[in-house]
Formats: structure tokens, C-alpha cells, sequence
């Protein structure tokens, strides 16, 4: 089985974050980062999914398990 994928997209001028499945057109969007980082451990099927944090270049931040 393939680990999950979460994609946290931060958009710190409009203070947004956006939190995507990788391979997936599903996408919720927070306020909060606590609450986006919140959800993804919720939605986590297994203490093997990624989290990819995204900055507004594009650039990876950093990347974790939820």
C-alpha cells in the first residue's frame, strides 16, 4: 500500500492555508494552521502519511509524517 500524501499550501499574506490530497481533487482550506495541521492527522489513514508543507514560491518547507 501506498503511503497518503497531504500537501499543506501556505499562503501567509491572505493568512490561508490550503491543505490538498496528493492524487486527489479534494481541498480544504483553513484560517488557522493549527486547525489545517489538525484535520490532516484526522484524515490520516496510518501514522505513515506525509505531509509536504508548501511556501507561496513553491518551495518545500518541509516534509513530515501527520
Amino acid at each position: 500500500m501506498i503511503a497518503q500524501r497531504f500537501l499543506l499550501y501556505l499562503e501567509m499574506n491572505d493568512g490561508r492555508f490550503t491543505l490538498k490530497r496528493e492524487g486527489e481533487a479534494w481541498v480544504q482550506e483553513f484560517s488557522s494552521l493549527l486547525d489545517a495541521l489538525q484535520y490532516a492527522r484526522d484524515m490520516a489513514d496510518s501514522t505513515d502519511s506525509r505531509l509536504t508543507v508548501i511556501d507561496e514560491a513553491g518551495r518545500t518547507v518541509i516534509e513530515t509524517f501527520v
